[in-house]
């Protein structure tokens, strides 16, 4: 029997809608000078797909109650109880709630877990 990895992971942002989440995810525990890009991780689940993919970081900004991150798959703005997530090769755009991080699913931990552990990017 192959006893998965688990990597101490919290939940920044999450987003949710009927079909989809986008979650700011950071690896803790990890060695002094690894990568910001391999602590820090934004991920957008598919629902339908059982899906998880990475939105590669591009830069972030806040203007007035709204923040703003800019990926290279598109675009989420986000304000208190709103977000807006606009994927340009999937055309994708959609209202997401915001949620507290601390209610990511069991279910959702675990796909988010596996693929940073199998992700050939991380």
């Amino acid at each position: 029997m192959t006893r998965q990895m688990l990597l101490d992971l919290s939940f920044k942002y999450f987003f949710v809608s009927s079909d989809r989440s986008v979650l700011e995810v950071k690896v803790n525990g990890l060695p002094d000078g690894t990568p910001i890009g391999h602590i820090y991780h934004w991920l957008h689940y598919d629902h339908a797909k059982g899906q998880v993919s990475r939105l590669t970081f591009k830069s972030m900004g806040n203007e007035e109650e709204r923040q703003f991150r800019t990926f290279e798959e598109g675009d989420l703005s986000f304000g208190k109880s709103e977000a807006r997530l606009k994927l340009d090769l999937d055309d994708i755009e959609c209202a997401l709630d915001v949620r507290p991080p601390d209610t990511v699913t069991d279910d959702l931990i675990a796909l988010v877990n596996d693929y940073l552990i199998t992700d050939p990017g991380q």
